[in-house]
């Protein structure tokens, strides 16, 4: 444990290039209190650090070009700051290398011979004219978008997005049941929306849960992995030994669905 921040390895969470230490800050305290900003160079690494009125260390590696940064506690010193980057730096290479092997995104512009994922499947995409609301129909190996001729950019998108959503709200309820019944823990509420860094979140206090609306795009079983993930978490808030047991327990397979969503070339449509 280094001085002045609670670090320890059980504690660690991998999402992507990302790893979380501890718990979270509560967001009240970072409206009330800014943050401290400086960059820190730690042998051939460059390091963003941000002091925080928060608790624990968070150190993450962030896409594309692999920028590292770490929020840390007000009143944790450089050479605790120090020592945890130089702790860490193998897994920061790790993570940049995984990041530089990663085919490059593909801005989609929505027009008809694009490749669009569903369900971890790739699907042509194919673009036609009608008048009226937008319509998607997926047929074979093709994903056709129906829409006014003059719509922009994101308003195909927003019509893509919208079916892509109520795919995904239409899975979900018979996944979510049929694990509340295997955990023996209950959701009171579910959501869907677009998240950057996080592919679902729990508040265990509220029941609630929260999934990135791009699993859609991805097999099915790395919606479920993800379904388990935050389900487990309102049996065991943190990420310690207890809840990589019981992942283990419930989801045997989940190292391997976890590494398969992380490294899934589904970063056709990334925007």
């Amino acid at each position: 444990m280094l001085s002045g921040c609670a670090w320890q390895q059980r504690d660690f969470r991998v999402l992507g290039a990302e790893v979380i230490a501890g718990g979270r800050a509560r967001m009240a305290r970072k409206m009330r209190v800014g943050c401290l900003s400086r960059t820190l160079q730690v042998g051939d690494l460059r390091v963003e650090i941000l002091r925080k009125p928060i608790n624990h260390c968070y150190l993450r590696v962030c896409p594309p070009e692999g920028r590292v940064r770490a929020s840390v506690p007000l009143r944790m010193d450089e050479t605790a700051v120090r020592q945890l980057i130089t702790e860490r730096a193998g897994w920061i290479r790790c993570q940049r290398a995984r990041l530089q092997a990663r085919p490059p995104a593909v801005i989609n512009q929505w027009l008809s011979g694009e490749s669009h994922r569903f369900q971890g499947q790739v699907f042509e995409f194919e673009l036609w004219e009608r008048s009226g609301s937008a319509e998607v129909v997926k047929q074979g190996s093709k994903i056709q978008l129906g829409i006014r001729p003059n719509a922009t950019i994101k308003q195909r998108e927003a019509a893509m997005n919208e079916w892509y959503r109520t795919e995904l709200k239409r899975v979900l309820p018979g996944l979510i049941s049929r694990w509340q019944t295997t955990v023996g823990e209950v959701v009171s509420d579910w959501g869907v929306k677009r998240m950057k860094t996080r592919w679902g979140s729990c508040n265990p206090r509220a029941r609630r849960i929260w999934l990135n609306l791009d699993l859609i795009k991805h097999p099915p079983e790395s919606l479920e992995y993800v379904v388990v993930h935050e389900m487990i978490h309102l049996l065991e808030r943190s990420h310690n030994a207890r809840f990589y047991a019981l992942m283990d327990r419930y989801l045997p397979d989940w190292r391997l669905r976890r590494d398969h969503l992380n490294d899934f070339p589904g970063r056709l449509a990334s925007r």
